[in-house]
C-alpha cells in the first residue's frame, strides 16, 4: 500500500478549481450590481475585471495542480512543485512535527479537505520589524500576519507542506500513512541524535 501513496492515487480534485472563482463572484457580484445602477460604463468595466480575475485564477490554480506532485517512500516524503521555477523537497519522516486536516465552509460544501504537514526545519522566510513574514510561493511573495497566510497555497513553503482539495477520506488515509511512517522512523532511529 505504501508504494501507492502518491499524487496519482490521491489527487487534488478538479472541483477545487472553483474555490477562487466562487469567492471572487461572491465579492464582485454585489459591486457589479451596485455599479449597474450607478453607471453603465462602470458596470461594464467591473464586469470585465471580474471575468479577467476569474479566468486568471482558474488558469493559475490549474497550472499549480499540474505542476505539483508528492510521493511517500521508505524514508522521505518527496514533493515537486513549480510552474516557472521547479522545486523539489525531500522531507524525512523524523522531522515531521504536526499533521493538520482542515475543511473550510467551501470545502465542506463540495466534499473537500486539506492536509498540512509541518516539519522541524525553519525554511526560508524574511521577518520585518513589525513581525510580519514574507515567503515565496510559486515565485510570488506572500505576506503573512500573525501566522495567517493570505492565500491558500499548494505545495511547500518554509516548514509547511499544504495539499488542498482532497477527499476527506484521502486526507485521513494520508494522515494515517504519515503517522505510520513517523512511528517506523522512531523505532528505527537508535542513534543519539545531534
Amino acid at each position: 500500500m505504501d508504494a501507492a501513496i502518491n499524487a496519482r492515487m490521491y489527487p487534488i480534485r478538479k472541483v477545487w478549481l472553483l474555490k477562487y472563482p466562487l469567492t471572487l463572484g461572491v465579492i464582485f457580484v454585489p459591486l457589479i450590481i451596485f455599479f449597474s445602477f450607478v453607471d453603465y460604463y462602470r458596470f461594464l468595466l467591473y464586469s470585465a475585471v471580474c471575468v479577467v480575475f476569474i479566468i486568471y485564477n482558474v488558469i493559475s490554480c490549474a497550472l499549480q495542480i499540474l505542476c505539483f506532485s508528492y510521493r511517500f517512500d521508505e524514508k522521505f516524503l518527496h514533493i515537486k512543485q513549480g510552474i516557472l521555477r521547479k522545486q523539489e523537497r525531500n522531507i524525512p519522516y523524523g522531522v515531521i512535527q504536526n499533521i493538520i486536516i482542515q475543511s473550510s465552509v467551501f470545502d465542506r460544501i463540495f466534499g473537500l479537505s486539506s492536509i498540512s504537514i509541518l516539519n522541524a526545519s525553519q525554511g526560508s522566510e524574511l521577518v520585518d520589524d513589525m513581525g510580519n513574514t514574507t515567503k515565496t510561493v510559486f515565485g510570488m511573495r506572500v505576506a503573512t500576519r500573525k501566522n495567517r497566510t493570505q492565500i491558500e497555497m499548494i505545495g511547500f513553503t518554509g516548514n509547511k507542506v499544504h495539499i488542498p482539495g482532497l477527499r476527506p477520506a484521502d486526507t485521513e488515509t494520508l494522515k494515517l500513512a504519515l503517522l505510520k511512517k513517523m512511528k517506523e522512523y522512531e523505532a528505527a532511529d537508535t542513534g543519539s541524535g545531534l
